[in-house]
């Protein structure tokens, strides 16, 4: 034991009377362990752990998904009479529950907060094992049909808009002209789960009935909403194949009942499909989470070569103490001892810091990415990642010393006090010296070419220009509260006024009764082009005269709606132009007649009377067909500010107040914020792949440098003798250099080979990479990747070339 505590202390003392090598090997492998450690949270928090609900692996949502006579997925979503009929009649669930996830205004609020409202069943706490903070969760009586007034709202809710006050049981919130009382406050450790979208997390939870379905909606066999739909835990006795079947067989046949009338629904059915939670949740994340664990796996793997590199460059200096040992009789057991305990501590200390970096990386997580990855609010730094760190530590000091002792000639250890340490050094051959800096190389031609091929991808998409102008626009969606609701035509002269108060503020240059350009929901119109019977299901959208100007579309052939048209409501169309080509491939689609029906003789038809250009939405990255409708929108505007002006929520609040009282905002944001939303996973994208690149870049010149220090000890008493016979220190650049740079030629072919191999088992993948921007990223990556091999021969050298040539020859340089 003594002996074991005087080595360990020996070893930090040596450690610490080299603190560029120590610092040099803990940042790397900290930086480089932290990073899989997050990444190892991540795995284990997304696609390890247990999902916090009684019976996790059979619950199950169903979904409705609709098909057209050809046999092509039109869209999904229940219909509200389908589903309420399923919900009383489906035997495939031992305990089910109805879901319906909404957006709603909390007017009973001071701020009148915009709140995540689900309109649910009482099945659905029990499915999910729900706990209360207080009170208590919807009972059977309050189920469906019940038309009962109570609320349950989150933990959070409760902290945020009622600061927590503990006589919260029997407060009123009030939305949609309807009245709750609160019954229950969710615990603070119920996880709600994401089925809607990722990140998502209800404020209040309300009865079913409560739901904002219209009485038309409620009553119609072809009405869809996406987001309404059942979940349950499936009965034993089926799977969920049989589930699928027995479900889609009941519903098309009572759907096809229920449509038999309707020309445009025939030949077309329904089909039932049942995802687990555990995939509705994760959805499409798990392969983008394993191809993100292999890539840090090879950063990592990328960063040991380096540092090993570095501890093989350390071993030469030490070659004289390990001498010393094996002559005293010290056998390879012992010398592997001595290693592992300097590689302890190194290891313990790079531990140190990737836990920090953990730390941090798995808060960064949830901070920016709460939105795009699911379960991140389960992410924790906890036992798992401390045993996983334990493990990686131990088998990271194992690998470097039984790399380090691999490296020693036992033999040559015994001999080596002879020669006094000089000119003496462990040696590793030339053909492993030069495989380990060709392989550092090529990995870095590749990584660095990815990596910024990827970043430059994703810059291109952030800086485009789509002659938005977004940063002048305003999305408002508005609703309306009264207890007796004016008329359609009675709301439409309401919004014309509060369209004409707005446009009389200072600081509006032009309204749109239209939704913004990127607030839309990708529902398509399915119409079919009567002349050669074409179907084309484009993204269809009602607009006004003043739409063009604020999504900055250009006019191509044609003419622009006018107020007169759509206040008429004429059955005109404008297309955009990608939905022109696929109409009219050879000529112009001026003059198409496109109809909603199934019959090609239908006098109910549109004409294509203009063309306009393409509107890329921000983050996409195709240009889908549109079609364009002249009709206001019932609750939607687009306001266009002038240069350097703004308008607060405050003035529009009293704007809308002098219209009308009965007015609401649902929504009001900048379009702005809309589209850096949109584009947010691509500026990730950027900043991560620079990351990526500067590590790369870090790590190689640490693995050339290792490598050309190990090169530089074994070769000192060379340089000497060079030095001593009046070579300058340009002329030991130049031969170092000139012994190297075949390698460096073979490190980058090689890199390019494997990139070239890359691109064509994945061509498919790599096609939209293959830009002309593509030959000038491949210049300045064999720049970069040459100027780290230069510097990396260049670093090494300067201890023996400033000092005196004296100094040298004695090997005065430890």
């Amino acid at each position: 034991m003594d002996l074991s505590f005087y080595q360990l202390k020996q070893a930090a003392l040596n450690l610490k009377q080299k603190p560029t090598f120590v610092l040099s090997v803990v940042a790397s492998l900290g930086l480089a362990l932290g990073v899989l450690l997050t990444v190892l949270t991540l795995v284990y928090a997304m696609l390890v752990k247990p999902l916090p609900y009684p019976s996790q692996d059979a619950l199950y949502q169903i979904e409705l998904q609709q098909f057209d006579s050809s046999g092509k997925h039109n869209v999904s979503g229940f219909n509200y009479p389908s589903l309420i009929d399923f919900y009383q009649q489906q035997g495939i669930f031992s305990n089910a529950a109805l879901v319906d996830y909404g957006v709603s205004t909390m007017v009973s609020h001071d701020d009148e907060p915009l709140i995540n409202a689900s309109y649910i069943t009482p099945e659905w706490f029990d499915l999910l094992g729900a706990t209360m903070a207080k009170g208590r969760y919807f009972s059977k009586e309050e189920g469906l049909n019940s038309h009962a007034e109570v609320a349950v709202i989150s933990f959070a809710t409760w902290q945020q808009l009622f600061a927590g006050k503990e006589d919260i049981l029997g407060t009123t919130i009030s939305t949609r002209n309807k009245h709750f009382k609160v019954v229950g406050v969710l615990s603070k450790r119920f996880v709600e789960p994401a089925l809607k979208e990722v990140g998502y997390q209800s404020d209040v939870f309300l009865p079913w009935d409560a739901n904002p379905s219209s009485k038309r909606q409620r009553e119609t066999w072809w009405s869809r909403a996406h987001y309404r739909s059942i979940i349950g835990t499936l009965d034993n006795s089926l799977n969920q194949y049989q589930a699928e079947e027995k479900s889609s067989r009941y519903i098309n046949t009572k759907w096809r009942e229920q449509v038999a009338d309707a020309d445009y629904f025939k030949g077309w059915h329904v089909e039932a499909k049942l995802h687990s939670f555990a995939d509705k949740i994760i959805g499409d994340t798990k392969r983008a989470v394993y191809l993100l664990l292999a890539s840090v796996v090879f950063l990592v793997v990328v960063a040991l070569m380096n540092i090993t590199n570095l501890l093989l460059s350390r071993l030469a200096e030490s070659h004289y103490t390990l001498s010393i040992h094996a002559s005293l009789g010290a056998k390879p057991n012992s010398i592997f001892k001595l290693l592992f305990i300097d590689n302890s501590i190194l290891t313990a200390l790079s531990l140190v810091v990737a836990i920090a970096v953990s730390y941090f990386g798995c808060a960064l997580l949830q901070q920016h990415l709460a939105s795009i990855l699911p379960r991140l609010d389960e992410l924790d730094i906890g036992g798992f990642t401390l045993i996983a760190a334990t493990i990686i530590g131990l088998l990271v000091a194992l690998l470097f010393s039984f790399i380090g002792t691999r490296s020693l000639n036992y033999k040559s250890l015994n001999q080596g006090l002879i020669s006094s340490g000089k000119g003496s050094t462990a040696q590793v051959s030339q053909i492993t010296r030069k495989a380990l800096m060709i392989s550092q190389i090529a990995i870095a031609t590749v990584l660095i070419f990815s990596a910024s091929t990827i970043g430059l991808r994703a810059y291109q998409q952030v800086t485009y220009d789509d002659g938005m102008h977004a940063d002048s626009l305003l999305s408002l969606q508005l609703l309306m509260y009264a207890d007796n609701l004016p008329s359609f035509a009675e709301r439409d002269v309401l919004l014309n006024q509060l369209k004409q108060s707005l446009e009389e503020l200072p600081q509006v240059e032009k309204v749109s009764r239209a939704s913004s350009p990127l607030t839309f929901s990708p529902n398509s119109w399915s119409l079919l082009e009567l002349d050669s019977l074409q179907r084309v299901t484009p993204i269809g959208r009602n607009i006004d005269s003043n739409y063009f100007a604020m999504s900055g579309q250009r006019l191509l052939e044609g003419e622009l709606f006018s107020e007169t048209m759509v206040k008429d409501k004429v059955q005109q169309l404008i297309i955009n132009q990608q939905l022109a080509e696929m109409l009219a491939p050879n000529g112009s689609a001026l003059g198409k007649r496109l109809s909603f029906g199934t019959d090609a003789n239908s006098d109910q038809f549109f004409v294509v009377t203009g063309v306009v250009s393409n509107l890329k939405i921000p983050g996409e990255t195709s240009v889908l067909p549109w079609v364009y409708r002249p009709l206001n929108d019932a609750f939607n505007m687009t306001i266009r500010l002038k240069d350097g002006q703004s308008l607060n929520k405050q003035t529009l609040v009293s704007t809308l107040a002098n219209v009308s009282p009965i007015f609401r905002i649902f929504k009001f944001e900048k379009v702005a914020a809309l589209k850096q939303k949109r584009l947010f996973a691509y500026q990730l994208a950027l900043v991560v792949t620079l990351a990526i690149t500067l590590i790369s870049v870090l790590l190689t010149f640490i693995g050339l440098y290792g490598i050309l220090s190990y090169v530089g000890q074994m070769r000192r008493s060379e340089i000497a003798t060079h030095l001593a016979i009046g070579a300058k220190g340009k002329d030991i650049i130049r031969l170092i250099i000139s012994d190297n740079v075949m390698v460096i030629v073979f490190g980058i072919c090689l890199g390019l080979l494997v990139l070239l191999g890359i691109m064509i088992v994945f061509n498919t993948s790599v096609m939209q990479y293959l830009t002309a921007a593509l030959i000038a990223n491949l210049i300045s990556t064999l720049a970069i990747v040459t100027v780290i091999s230069l510097l990396a021969c260049y670093i090494p050298l300067r201890q023996y070339i400033t000092r005196p040539v004296m100094a040298s020859l004695r090997g005065d340089f430890v």
